[in-house]
């Protein structure tokens, strides 16, 4: 701030290209030091999903309503396949970077979700984090079993 008063400066424009042509050059030239090793120290990131990494991360039950609330969204998980509902299951809910939400359960996204908590459309669940488009439906119904196939039977 001494710099800038001396400097006559008053504006935050004239700080600025103060600031990039006089003292951050200045600055440089007295601190800057050669590197002990000239090698470079950074690695190459390799296969991972900085996504789940660099996000908001909270562990979460699934209410008997199969909503998840975090902060002030609540986030309604859609039907899965081969489950009647998600009640009582421990998950995993991400908010990230973007402010969008992602719901999973392991390796298993249960559903994402825009920042206001909607679902985001052209993303299915079941999926990882990354958006796919939607399944399509399938247009003709299933073949029926055949006729010695016996399916258990669930309380309801």
């Amino acid at each position: 701030m001494n710099e800038l008063r001396v400097a006559g400066i008053a504006t935050i424009v004239a700080a600025n290209r103060y600031l990039t042509e006089t003292f951050v050059p200045q600055h440089n030239a007295t601190f800057a030091r050669p590197p002990r090793d000239p090698a470079s120290a950074f690695v190459p990131l390799g296969a991972v999903d900085l996504d789940t990494i660099l996000c908001h991360q909270d562990t979460r039950v699934v209410a008997r309503d199969n909503t998840v609330c975090l902060e002030s969204h609540v986030l309604q998980i859609a039907a899965q396949p081969g489950r009647r509902s998600c009640t009582g299951l421990q998950v995993t809910v991400r908010r990230h970077l973007d402010h969008t939400f992602t719901i999973t359960r392991g390796t298993h996204c249960l559903g994402r979700y825009d920042g206001a908590g909607r679902p985001m459309e052209g993303v299915r669940a079941g999926g990882p984090h990354h958006a796919r488009p939607t399944a399509t439906p399938r247009s003709a119904p299933r073949p029926p079993s055949p006729p010695g196939h016996k399916r258990p039977q669930v309380p309801v």
